[in-house]
């Protein structure tokens, strides 16, 4: 949903300006336009019936001096009728033939003049000399033509001040116009901004909002309804903070509940991998006190009884004796092989650094395929006894993976320090296959123990894999190696050097 989007009360004045103004502007600019056009069509009709009146009356004038061939007459005549109306700037006399008889100013027409033209007929005295032209009484005829060049600038001037005064009057009402409307207009703003800055209290929410004064009509119920709607937001809202609150302090339990039962359950597989180390040790030990030494003596008696049974010639005897003597040898190495699983002795003999050289490089020899390669310092210092186990056991699963799914040709395994020396890094990262996306999303339970052995000891760790561009398996674990029961460094320090 859409936020509501109040206008600013600039917008809002700026409307109301323009709701009081723009109606009584285009009021005068309509009725100044049609005045304008209606004075210029008033001053041009004008023009055209005092040029008709002229020409007709110079003809009038004209004739008889014309048909006397006094030209000073008619000259005369000319300039007494000229001279009465500004607006003339040229009068020609022509007679029958075309030719001039009588000018009056410069020939030629002005650029700006309009041409008016009267035919001087000579006829009864009870003609109408100002009747339609072309309209003729019996016995008429024409003796010449009167030519009057007529100015419109006069009747203009005229007109423009008439269209100044029309103009200024409309003004004046657009002007009263819009003060009433900016007086309504502002009247109208002062609710309108107290509804705005209510709903802005609302949206911000504060919902103690109070609308005075009151307006009657629609802005009233406005006012109203604004504060209706405060009030239930508000009572709506302070429930809404209360049911969050519940929430908010359940989930917060809910999460110190799983927080704690995580942490158990870290502590419990702490326990757990200690539980199995220690039997480990103890199988391994007792395999390595009891089963070896046993073996030992088995084939100490072997090979005795074989020396003797050839001393007495028993072949047989011999050959069975050294028979049992090589089984005792096979037994002898797969107890060792099994010693070496359940209780990596290199790391008390070489430290964790030359435990994973040692294993990179069984690997590398066990699988010729692919090549196993380790970056690491020629030391790392004194480790915890747990905390190398559970990162020799980190990285003997993470090379057991590569073997088995990777389809790989190289992998690198890198351990070291981080910089503030507190934790160590541990990297392990192959160019095989990847992980499928349908398989990283279901862990097998590899991953899943590998997490849970660095989650113990408070580590992380993540996998990166793309399909096609290999994986990349990454932990970091803290030097501090927490205890079974959940303390921190009472865990015995091996060596950690090459």
């Amino acid at each position: 949903m859409k936020p509501i989007q109040l206008p600013g009360s600039r917008t809002l004045g700026a409307r109301l300006v323009a709701l009081a103004l723009v109606p009584a502007c285009a009021m005068a600019l309509v009725v100044a336009s049609v005045v304008y056009f209606w004075t210029r069509a008033e001053g041009e009709e004008a023009l055209q019936e005092r040029g008709r009146f002229l020409a007709a009356t110079l003809a009038q004038a004209a004739q008889y001096g014309l048909v006397s061939g006094n030209a000073d007459a008619v000259a005369t005549v000319v300039r007494g009728i000229a001279s009465a109306d500004p607006g003339v700037v040229g009068v020609r006399v022509l007679d029958v033939g075309r030719r001039t008889v009588a000018r009056l100013g410069r020939a030629g027409k002005p650029v700006d003049a309009m041409r008016f033209e009267a035919p001087i007929v000579l006829g009864a005295l009870d003609v109408d000399l100002y009747d339609t032209p072309g309209t003729r009484s019996p016995g008429s005829r024409t003796v010449g033509t009167v030519e009057v060049d007529l100015s419109p600038v006069p009747l203009l001037r005229v007109a423009d001040r008439r269209l100044l005064a029309g103009i200024a009057i409309v003004l004046s009402a657009a002007t009263l116009s819009a003060a009433a409307g900016l007086l309504m207009a502002g009247r109208l703003r002062r609710p309108l901004q107290g509804a705005m800055d209510a709903l802005r209290r609302i949206r911000d929410g504060r919902y103690d909002v109070s609308l005075l004064p009151r307006v009657p009509g629609e802005l009233g119920e406005l006012q109203t309804s604004i504060e209706t709607m405060a009030r239930t937001l508000g009572a709506r809202s302070h429930e809404l903070e209360e049911r969050v609150a519940d929430r908010t302090r359940e989930l917060r339990d809910a999460i110190e509940r799983v927080s704690a039962a995580d942490a158990e359950k870290r502590r419990l597989i702490a326990r757990g991998n200690a539980l199995v180390e220690d039997e480990r040790r103890r199988i391994a030990q007792e395999i390595h006190d009891d089963l070896n030494s046993a073996l030992i003596a088995i084939r100490l008696l072997a090979l005795s009884l074989a020396d003797d049974a050839r001393t007495a010639r028993e072949e047989a005897l011999a050959a069975g004796a050294d028979h049992i003597a090589r089984r005792v040898d096979d037994l002898y190495r797969r107890a060792r092989v099994i010693v070496k699983q359940l209780r990596p002795e290199v790391l008390d003999a070489l430290g964790l650094a030359g435990a994973i050289e040692e294993l990179v490089r069984q690997y590398d020899e066990i699988h010729p395929r692919c090549r196993f390669r380790l970056r690491a310092p020629a030391s790392l210092g004194l480790v915890p006894e747990d905390l190398s186990i559970a990162i020799y056991r980190l990285v003997q699963e993470a090379l057991t993976n590569v073997v088995k799914h990777a389809e790989a040709t190289e992998c690198t395994v890198f351990i070291a320090r981080t910089a503030d020396g507190a934790a160590l890094r541990i990297s392990v990262e192959d160019n095989g296959i990847g992980v499928p996306e349908r398989a990283a999303a279901t862990e097998g339970l590899g991953l899943v123990g590998m997490r849970e052995r660095v989650a113990a000891f408070g580590g992380s760790m993540i996998v990166a894999s793309a399909v096609g561009g290999g994986t990349r398996v990454e932990a970091t674990m803290s030097l501090v190696a927490p205890s079974v029961n959940g303390a921190a460094g009472n865990a015995p320090v091996v060596n950690g050097a090459a």
